[in-house]
């Protein structure tokens, strides 16, 4: 067993404390002579020897059990993992400023859409290769590379932020290009499943050339890539929202005349990208169904490497602080018959 705080059992030395004081009171009650009290309803109030030694008892243990569970103590248990070696998930992540200021989905688009990555990642049960991929005016292809490690993978994703890439912009060729360049070596015979999530960069106001585009999704396609897509936003005109490091409104991003930057969402070439890759287009207030449709690719695909067992952390504290009650309430209840 450990404890994540073991600074709280130094109140054990307060708790020794408060047993010596005990101690010295029960010494001076033994040398209490009842008979010296001739009010024999005062002298019925009297706790007797036993029910003060066990009250004394009670209340040590139970406050020991609370000390040890305000310490937040913690067990290891063994507990057998799947680990499936054909299926590989890519998560293409659009940072761009328009996903990390604009607030028509709260707090923003950028952190609503990481949470839907979370939650999708979190139902699929057992480990999968995973990568995320962010992008804006470049990709960021090595920010977190295909890994079997949950725990890497929900730290770089709660990591990744508008700074993760110091491009401005968001381009979606290059994006796709770089995935394309990084998975050159992909079992053929492997579920390769990317999850594309972005409000399209409609803002940029660039001409897309889709025939650059397409060579990309069907370079991926032919090996063996499916290609979802999940549009982020409003399809209203919605502005950029400067704000504080405590949240507070400070101003709309302006360009060089002091216009308001505004941004919506570009359904048009996400549904194309998902058309052309194989997959299905959802917008993020319909992400239950897409990440439904993915969970059934998944498991319907999937293939057992091997089973390992990990030491996985359970807390107990609440242990400690139930049994510490019954004990409290246990002595209020029995005490009276104590003689």
């Amino acid at each position: 067993m450990g404890v994540e705080n073991p600074s709280v059992l130094w109140l054990f030395v307060l708790l020794s404390l408060i047993s010596f004081l005990m101690i010295l009171s029960w010494k001076q009650y033994k040398k209490l002579d009842k008979k010296s009290f001739s009010n024999f309803y005062f002298n019925s109030l009297i706790p007797s020897n036993s029910k003060r030694t066990m009250s004394y008892l009670a209340a040590l243990v139970s406050f020991s059990l609370i000390i040890i569970g305000i310490s937040n103590p913690y067990i290891y248990i063994k507990e057998p993992t799947n680990f499936y070696s054909n299926i590989k998930l890519y998560f293409m992540l659009d940072v761009s400023r328009s996903m990390s200021y604009t607030e028509d989905i709260k707090p923003n688009r950028l952190e609503a859409a990481k949470k839907e990555i979370k939650h999708f990642y979190e139902e699929i049960e057992g480990n999968y290769k995973s990568s995320l991929i962010p992008f804006a005016g470049k990709p960021n292809p090595y920010y977190c590379p295909l890994s079997y490690s949950k725990n890497i993978f929900l730290t770089m994703l709660d990591d990744v932020d508008s700074e993760t890439v110091n491009v401005p912009g968001t381009n979606i060729i290059e994006a796709f290009s770089s995935v394309n360049l990084l998975t050159k070596d992909t079992d053929k015979n492997d579920i390769n499943i990317i999850v594309f999530l972005s409000d399209g960069g409609k803002e940029e106001g660039k001409t897309l050339n889709t025939a650059e585009l397409t060579s990309h999704i069907n370079d991926l396609k032919s090996r063996n890539f499916k290609i979802y897509t999940i549009g982020i936003g409003s399809s209203a005109p919605t502005p950029l929202v400067k704000r504080d490091w405590g949240g507070n409104f400070i101003d709309y991003w302006r360009d060089n005349k002091g216009n308001i930057y505004y941004s919506e969402l570009d359904e048009r070439i996400l549904m194309q990208i998902s058309k052309w890759g194989g997959g299905s287009y959802s917008r993020f207030k319909d992400g239950t169904e897409l990440k439904n449709t993915l969970v059934k690719v998944v498991e319907e695909n999937k293939s057992l490497e091997k089973i390992e067992h990990e030491y996985k952390r359970k807390p107990i504290g609440h242990w400690f602080f139930g049994i510490s009650s019954i004990i409290l309430i246990s002595l209020v209840f029995m005490g009276s018959k104590l003689k």
